[in-house]
């Protein structure tokens, strides 16, 4: 019994498409996988021939159709996929007969007419997409993933820039440019899928970034109200995020202009960097500054004649104020004053301070090179002066008196003292206060005052006193007096007279006799009198004595004291019969 083999014969053509960047030649052909499936491309023609041997060399014999002669010879598959060509009955190949129950005998075919489908993957880069069109970032790597539903992909294609096509490999971007991309699948009978296209751009540079400083700067020396701008270009994908910081902090997106208010003052560094839309990172750039946030120090100095006491200033008429300042970094730039309220001027040179005598309330401050401030209306900033109240102008000089303290007596116009009397000079300045006291008398060496002095020489006496304030207004008066030393003079009358003497010289006289007393002063007058009898009490005397006693050795003491208290005594010293 001969076997009987059935041989299928496809003919190989190709076809080209032409896209972009024409693919490669794909020839149309049959394919057997590993499980000996046999794939034919659809749109080649067949013929069916027929052999008695499985070797592909042995004689065959074409078949021809009787029912449909027109459509043989080559004919096609009209269906893609598992395809039959078949014989009614199975047939034992020992017995060779019909195999019960009856079934035929299946040769599958596999026609595949469908080219692959590719689709691509971006992979390892950041994307970004503006103004329709794609970007990328560094590390870029490309995938093609392709399908076949029948006879399975036999090699995927891709094209960069309108190169020829090759076999897809791996392919490295690092230049920044725009790629125009083509790929397409074949599969294992050379259906070849139309070539796919896109484009995007390839984006490895950073962005730029630059800083602008707003407000004050003088070199690199910055004020807490100086701020930062920040400006970043990316000519590709765009710029993502400014980020900056300071010093070591940790760093912030930037969104508005910096403030540099909330920094200490001292050396800072700026730093700051972008980002642009497929996180290519700029090289960090910095700035660095000092950030000067005190004004500068005024110091005031008065030229001339000035005093200091309880914090309160006083000055002459021929004082005049100096203003200097020292800045601790940005150095000085202007020193301002203004007095009593006026404006402020800039300063220039040293100023009278005021030709009438008040309070004089000077206020001053001074900006630096980065216009920080001193307030003219605190302490803040000033090296002297107590709040904004400078100085007291004091264009007079000390109020002078004098008094006597002690005994002393006016008569007309001559002050008459003693020589215990202590003459007191005075001298007062509600302003700056006095410096100085100092007197002369009669005309002799001044000499200063400090305590009450007493002028024991009797006769009429002149004293010149002089005094200067502490912003050396002087002022100076005189008077004179006379000094009495000598006490009243004591007379004595009787009221009748003696009758003689006795053997000790003492008058006698009767026991009824009566004692008159009186006394006579030269200058001042009599002021009163006492007496003493015999050692007795003193008593202030009144009204006559009388009741003496007869026969009785009298000693009456008599002390008269005149309108300065000067004192003149005597002893009256008589016998009674």
């Amino acid at each position: 019994m001969k076997r009987i083999i059935f041989c299928f014969v496809s003919l190989c053509l190709s076809t080209v498409y032409v896209f972009s960047q024409a693919p490669l030649n794909h020839k149309k052909q049959t394919y057997t996988d590993a499980k000996g499936r046999y794939f034919i491309n659809k749109f080649l023609p067949s013929y069916l021939r027929i052999s008695f041997s499985p070797d592909s060399a042995a004689p065959s014999h074409l078949l021809k159709s009787e029912t449909s002669p027109q459509y043989s010879n080559p004919f096609y598959f009209a269906e893609d996929g598992q395809n039959v060509v078949s014989t009614p009955w199975c047939v034992d190949t020992v017995t060779r007969k019909p195999i019960l129950p009856k079934k035929p005998i299946d040769f599958e075919i596999y026609i595949d007419g469908n080219a692959p489908k590719t689709e691509i993957a971006f992979l390892n880069a950041p994307k970004y997409s503006k103004n329709g069109k794609i970007y990328f970032g560094k590390g870029l790597k490309i995938e093609l993933t392709a399908k076949d539903e029948v006879s399975g992909v036999q090699q995927k294609y891709f094209s960069i820039d309108k190169n020829e096509f090759s076999i897809f490999k791996e392919t490295d971007f690092n230049t920044d440019k725009e790629i125009f991309y083509q790929f397409y699948s074949v599969d294992n009978v050379g259906n070849a899928e139309i070539p796919q296209k896109t484009s995007f751009i390839i984006d490895l540079t950073p962005p730029q970034t630059s800083h602008q400083i707003f407000g004050d700067q003088f070199q690199n020396i910055l004020s807490p109200r100086t701020t930062f701008k920040l400006n970043s270009v990316d000519e590709a994908a765009g710029v993502e995020n400014i980020y900056f910081s300071f010093d070591e902090r940790k760093p912030h997106i930037y969104k508005n202009e910096v403030s540099l208010k909330d920094l200490e003052q001292g050396k800072h560094i700026l730093k700051f960097y972008a980002t642009d839309n497929v996180k290519n990172q700029e090289v960090i750039k910095t700035f660095e500054f000092y950030l000067d946030k005190t004004p500068p120090t005024v110091f005031v100095e008065i030229l001339g004649d000035n005093f200091v006491i309880n914090n309160k200033t006083f000055s002459s008429g021929n004082s005049k104020i100096k203003l200097s300042a020292v800045d601790n970094k940005s150095g000085v730039k202007e020193i301002f004053y203004s007095v009593n309220g006026k404006e402020f001027q800039i300063y220039q040179n040293a100023f009278f301070i005021s030709n009438q005598q008040g309070m004089v309330q000077v206020k001053v401050y001074s900006v630096d090179n980065v216009n920080n401030k001193s307030n003219p209306e605190s302490d803040e900033g000033l090296s002297w002066g107590n709040g904004l109240t400078l100085s007291f102008v004091d264009l007079s000089g000390p109020e002078l008196s004098h008094s006597f303290i002690g005994p002393s007596f006016k008569l007309h116009d001559t002050i008459f003292i003693s020589g215990r009397t202590k003459i007191s000079l005075y001298s007062s300045d509600k302003e700056s206060g006095v410096k100085s006291l100092s007197y002369n008398l009669d005309k002799n060496t001044e000499v200063p005052y400090n305590q009450p002095f007493t002028v024991d020489s009797a006769g009429v006496h002149n004293v010149d006193f002089f005094s200067y304030d502490n912003v050396n207004n002087s002022n100076q008066d005189g008077f004179y007096f006379a000094v009495d030393n000598v006490g009243p003079e004591v007379f004595a009358h009787f009221s009748v007279k003696p009758f003689l003497k006795n053997s000790q010289t003492l008058e006698i006289y009767p026991f009824y006799v009566t004692l008159f007393l009186s006394a006579t002063d030269d200058k001042v007058g009599y002021e009163k009198m006492y007496y003493s009898i015999n050692g007795g009490a003193e008593k202030l005397y009144s009204a006559p004595i009388q009741e003496f006693k007869k026969g009785t050795i009298y000693s009456v003491k008599v002390r008269a004291v005149d309108k300065l208290g000067n004192v003149r005594e005597k002893v009256i010293s008589f016998v009674t019969e």
